[in-house]
């Protein structure tokens, strides 16, 4: 099957849209070379895939297989989709008053509690009452109200930004002030 996916690929319109799924399947599944081959002809068809190119950053940072390949997807990521935005940005103005409390903003697709990052990170959130600085989070997720509920009570806003272009959501943070 493999084969046959990899050879009609390049004659697929929406490539990423009908092969990104089927290579997250063969990766939960344990079969990672088969996944990283899906990736990586998905990339050489529509370089512009984001998503898969976040699933395949993801997957050689975290297989620990070859720390050199997973530091070249980074760069290659860098390349393609940091680069472009910051080489356009301009820097934030926040007020530099010291004794003001940060605006800390947060940027995830899974405040869910689904991620094991999530786990280390619930104990920092826990006592909302004991910190000075602000918590925004930007929910990047579809609206399903599946947001962890110690996350949503340790936020003082929360707010989805699901569909959001780089842009968008780098004006919608420089319009909410955030510090960090």
């Amino acid at each position: 099957v493999l084969p046959l996916a990899l050879e009609w690929m390049p004659r697929t319109p929406n490539v990423e849209r009908v092969f990104h799924p089927i290579a997250r399947l063969l990766h939960v599944n344990g079969l990672h070379d088969a996944a990283v081959a899906i990736y990586e002809k998905i990339l050489s068809c529509d370089p512009d895939a984001k998503q898969t190119h976040s699933d395949l950053l993801i997957h050689k940072q975290l297989s620990g297989l070859d720390a050199d390949d997973a530091f070249a997807e980074l760069d290659r990521w860098n390349d393609r989709f940091i680069k472009p935005v910051l080489q356009s940005a301009v820097p934030a103005v926040t007020a530099r008053d010291p004794d003001r409390p940060l605006r800390i903003g947060f940027v995830s697709n899974d405040f869910g509690g689904e991620h094991s990052l999530n786990s280390a990170m619930l104990p920092w959130f826990l006592n909302r009452e004991r910190r000075t600085n602000s918590y925004i989070f930007y929910s990047n997720r579809p609206d399903d109200g599946a947001d962890h509920k110690v996350f949503v009570n340790a936020a003082d806003s929360v707010v989805n930004v699901f569909g959001l272009s780089d842009a968008a959501l780098d004006r919608r943070i420089r319009e909410d002030r955030i510090d960090i």
